[in-house]
């Protein structure tokens, strides 16, 4: 009697339900039987663990954790999970879909290496669930040809599933899944963080296990042998394996460039996401002049016809679910969605936990930093994940949130992968406890002009918004089907506006543009009378430079203030607006330039169309459109370009743009209409790339260099709080924070309402302190660029300053992490210090 059938008899009949008909396969742990459900007639896959194994807690808690990482996915590529148990005898069981067909290691061990179209298809099928399983927290970390399993569908069409999250690193991992030291994975596919640190491990792991995958679906070989377990282990930290395209000639080099960095053996050079991965791997299809006939995945990409791939059985019947185990959408899969909140702000979470039960309680599976990010993890990169597998973006947008660093980043982020991603996510702003309007102004809402938003004051608009967002992603079947709950109580309030102050001067809650008629405005009065008067003068040219929150903007917002009321027109645009891929063209750039001016000055639109001829360059002809339609009305135009640091990441666009400034400047001295153009310019540092300095506006205008506020300045915007401060207390505020214009404000407005300095200073550089969203902020940017993360945990760990490339020392500076010292930088104040040399660190550990 084979090992199979000691841990069950071929014809006995299990709970009761099923009959078992045959054994599909068993391995060291247990058993899989085909078994037919007694009263539904269909077939179901079951596997059981062994009688003697089913004793070990080690195995049975690996054996339940499959079946709940797959019981939380909804993705059709992952094999469902309907039921667990334990039979009499006390051997757990797991009640599965049951599959016709072969893993894919059985398919290239019968066929060989396989036509890359059909390797695209099946990858980019198996990243379709990996996505969602990243987005859910869930990390495989046993990604293997045997893993994936290749069926068909009832027309015939391939289709891969992908199994076994027996292994999986979940969220609410609290246990040691292994002894220390020990291997979790198959070795052949496993990443060197995960062989030399299993507890380390995270998405770009798999990202390395589909590497080794379709390296072998291509070539038919592994990348990396060995002819024991020491040997292979040492191949893959320290042997390169041949391009694939050297095995097979036919390969595009394109596909030798995506596999060599997921083989990447630091994971910060890796794809940062599987989507990201799943998109290269697409576009070598494109690349070869090429495109998918048919077929789907969830994430939309459209697939090729698969149907000459080799699957020998019939197809699958798709199993009924079994009573109590919930129902599942048949049609499609639970919508994702990102809640963005203030998470720093208890108020906000409130809110956004409330709307947290309300989505999941529709059918949606929601994702809430404060909620689903436990402290052990990475928490920069969970929510980055996250949000790039979301299908919609839901922003809470209460006062708070709408000054908040890390609000606007995810933000910024979901509006990238909106352009890259066909429309996903869906960006829906919610506007908490505020009027229609009464946002205006706010830091946030040049990034929302283009977006429909809705109000909610209480619990009563929940059910509202959530059919809202529901229709705006294209499921009204769950806006109809299953009402929002109130699941909550009554306990949520909105978060109210900040209490005013009793005192002669209220206080203004920091973040954003500052206006020159706030009480909190601080003057430079040398400096700010230089640049009034140069305003004035026909062809100006203002040079704003100064790092991050220094006061660029409300210096430049005086300045167009001041303009206006000479009788100048005025345009201020943000270059951060930009999206990516108009940045990256020239052409399209200075089209977009060229169309935000005309509509900020309610032009008519058409006039851009009937100046813009191919014939001419993009720089002859948003010239020509300047001087034919803007500067023909006899009254100055000052064009201020706010974040100009944004075109540095397209060299070629930035140099053109720059030198088109620098000819724009030199016409304005003596000739019509070019007199009436004056410039503002406000940029975190000149370009670092080589250039001609002669062909760009940064030695010519007046210079206008933005520094930290003095001891003085403090002393007198702390006043301006109601402060009776002494020497010692603004010295000690600016031990810690310098003289930082947007961490003094923050930290004087909460003083003012009571909070102690001591206590200020004793949280600030903790993720609980005033300054978290600020401090996560910077590491958000950190964690996103692996050689500026590795620059800036050399910094903050040196004693003494630091020499960087040129290029890494300009970015940090306009960071505001780090402050000049002739060629070489140092932390440009102690909480940054503080906060982030452990926390870089670790990132370089795993």
């Amino acid at each position: 009697m084979s090992s199979a059938e000691e841990t069950v008899s071929l014809e006995e009949t299990l709970l009761d339900k099923y009959r078992v008909e045959r054994v599909l396969g068993e391995g060291g742990m247990g058993v899989v039987l085909a078994a037919r459900h007694i009263d539904l007639g269909q077939l179901f896959a079951i596997k059981l663990l062994r009688r003697g194994t089913s004793s070990n807690a080690s195995t049975v808690s690996r054996f339940m954790r499959e079946a709940r990482a797959a019981a939380r996915l909804t993705n059709d590529h992952v094999a469902r999970v309907y039921d667990v148990g334990r039979l009499d005898n006390g051997a757990p069981y797991m009640v599965m879909e049951y599959l016709e067909g072969s893993d894919l290691s059985q398919v290239v061990c019968s066929r060989g290496a396989l036509p890359l179209d059909e390797v695209v298809v099946l990858v980019q099928q198996a990243c379709d669930a990996i996505a969602e399983a990243h987005a859910l927290g869930i990390v495989h970390r046993d990604l293997k040809l045997a893993n994936l399993f290749l069926t068909r569908r009832r027309n015939g069409e391939p289709f891969l599933k992908v199994l076994d999250f027996g292994i999986s690193k979940q969220p609410e991992d609290a246990e040691q899944l292994t002894k220390p030291g020990a291997i979790v994975g198959s070795p052949r596919y496993m990443s060197p963080e995960q062989i030399s640190d299993p507890k380390t491990v995270d998405g770009r792991s798999d990202i390395w296990a589909m590497g080794v995958i379709l390296y072998e679906l291509t070539t038919g070989k592994p990348p990396f042998e060995g002819k024991g377990l020491p040997e292979l282990i040492m191949n893959v930290f320290s042997s390169v394996p041949p391009s694939p395209s050297r095995l097979r000639p036919e390969l595009p080099a394109a596909f030798d460039e995506v596999v060599a960095r997921c083989l990447c053996k630091h994971r910060d050079g890796r794809y940062a996401t599987i989507a990201e991965f799943a998109a290269a791997v697409g576009s070598i299809v494109g690349a070869r002049g090429e495109r998918p006939r048919s077929g789907a995945t969830q994430g939309g990409a459209t697939l090729k016809d698969t149907s000459t791939l080799e699957v020998q059985h019939e197809p699958p019947l798709t199993p009924t679910p079994l009573e109590g185990m919930g129902e599942r959408s048949k049609a499609l899969p639970e919508p994702r969605v990102f809640i963005s909140c203030r998470g720093d702000v208890a108020e906000d979470v409130e809110v956004a936990l409330s709307f947290y039960d309300a989505l999941v309680a529709a059918g949606v599976s929601p994702f809430l930093g404060p909620k689903n990010v436990l402290e052990s993890d990475n928490w920069v990169r969970a929510v980055s994940q996250a949000l790039r597998g979301c299908d919609a973006f839901l922003l809470l947008l209460s006062e708070k949130a709408a000054v908040s660093e890390m609000v606007a980043a995810e933000l910024d982020l979901a509006r990238q992968l909106r352009e890259g991603q066909a429309g996903r996510p869906h960006i829906v702003p919610v506007r908490i406890g505020v009027a229609e309007g009464a946002s205006q102004g706010h830091p946030l809402q040049e990034r929302l002009q283009d977006l429909q938003g809705i109000g909610w004051s209480g619990l009563e608009d929940t059910p509202a918004v959530v059919r809202f967002l529901l229709e705006k992603i294209g499921r009204r079947d769950l806006a109809r089907r299953r009402p929002a709950r109130e699941a909550r109580g009554s306990t949520v309030v909105p978060p109210r506006s900040t209490p005013r102050s009793t005192e002669d001067v209220p206080l203004e809650l920091p973040g954003g543009v500052v206006s020159a008629q706030s009480p909190y405005y601080v003057v430079r009065p040398s400096l700010e009378e230089a640049c009034l008067r140069e305003i004035k003068r026909d062809g100006a040219l203002v040079r704003i430079k100064g790092p991050r929150q220094m006061g660029k903007t409300s210096l430049m917002a005086r300045l167009l203030g001041h303009a206006a009321r000479t009788g100048a027109r005025t345009v201020s645009i943000n270059l951060q607006m930009a999206d990516g891929a108009i940045v990256g063209d020239l052409n399209r750039f200075l089209r977009w330039l060229c169309a935000v001016v005309t509509r900020r000055l309610k032009l008519p639109s058409a006039r851009i169309d009937d100046a813009w001829d191919e014939i001419f360059g993009a720089k002859d002809n948003c010239t020509a459109y300047f001087e034919e339609h803007l500067l023909l009305e006899g009254e100055p135009l000052v064009l201020a370009l706010d974040n100009v640091d944004r075109i540095f990441e397209s060299p070629g666009t930035a140099e053109e743009l720059l030198a088109l400034l620098r000819a724009w400047h030199e016409m304005s001295k003596s000739q019509e209409p070019w007199r009436n153009l004056r410039l503002v310019l406000a940029y975190s540092t000149e370009m670092y790339l080589p250039m001609n300095i002669n062909r760009s506006p940064f030695n010519v205008g007046l210079p206008v260099a933005l520094s930290e506020w003095d001891a003085g300045m403090v002393h007198g915007i702390a006043r301006r709080h109601g402060l009776a401060w002494d020497a010692s207390e603004v010295d000690g505020l600016m031990s810690l924070l310098g003289g930082h214009p947007h961490l003094v404000r923050i930290a004087l407005y909460h003083i003012a309402q009571g909070m102690s300095l001591s206590d200020v200073l004793a949280t600030a550089a903790t993720d609980q302190g005033l300054f978290a969203d600020h401090l996560k902020h910077l590491l958000w940017q950190l964690q996103r660029q692996p050689e500026l993360h590795e620059a800036a945990r050399r910094v903050m760990a040196a004693a003494e300053p630091v020499r960087l490339r040129t290029e890494l020392g300009f970015k940090l500076v306009s960071l505001g992490l780090v402050r000049l010292e002739g060629n070489e930088v140092r932390p440009a104040r102690e909480i940054y210090r503080r906060y982030l040399s452990e926390r870089l660190s670790a990132d370089a550990e795993r």
